[in-house]
C-alpha cells in the first residue's frame, strides 16, 4: 500500500486519547491530572444562606479625600457558580467622565 496513510489502529501507535484514559480514575469521568483538590471551607448552600449582599461605591478620588468624586454604586448578590465555587456577582453599566487633554473638555465614556 504505497502512498496511503494508516490509521492509528493499523499502525499500533498510542494516540492522545490513550494518555487521557490512563489519567482517569476507574469509574470516574474526571481527569485526575491538575492541581491539588481543594476542599471548601463551608458548603455552597450554607454560604448562600448566610451571605448578605455587598454594596460597592465607586469614586474617582482616594478614600482619604475630604470630598469623594462619586461615580456610581451597585449591589452585588451572593451566588454559587457552575464550578461549585461561591462568591458575589453583579454588574451595572456606569458612565464615567474623562477629560480629553487635546481639547480640555470632559467626555462621557
Amino acid at each position: 500500500m504505497a502512498n496511503t496513510k494508516r490509521s492509528a489502529d493499523e499502525a499500533d501507535v498510542a494516540t492522545r486519547g490513550d494518555s487521557a484514559k490512563r489519567r482517569m480514575k476507574p469509574g470516574s469521568t474526571k481527569d485526575t491530572q491538575g492541581g491539588p483538590k481543594v476542599t471548601q471551607a463551608i458548603p455552597a448552600s450554607a454560604f448562600k444562606e448566610g451571605a448578605r449582599p455587598l454594596h460597592v461605591t465607586l469614586t474617582d478620588t482616594p478614600p482619604v479625600a475630604a470630598v469623594p468624586g462619586f461615580v456610581g454604586a451597585l449591589a452585588i448578590q451572593p451566588a454559587t457558580f457552575t464550578t461549585g465555587s461561591y462568591g458575589w456577582k453583579g454588574s451595572k453599566r456606569l458612565t464615567v467622565e474623562v477629560v480629553d487633554p487635546r481639547v480640555a473638555r470632559k467626555r462621557m465614556f
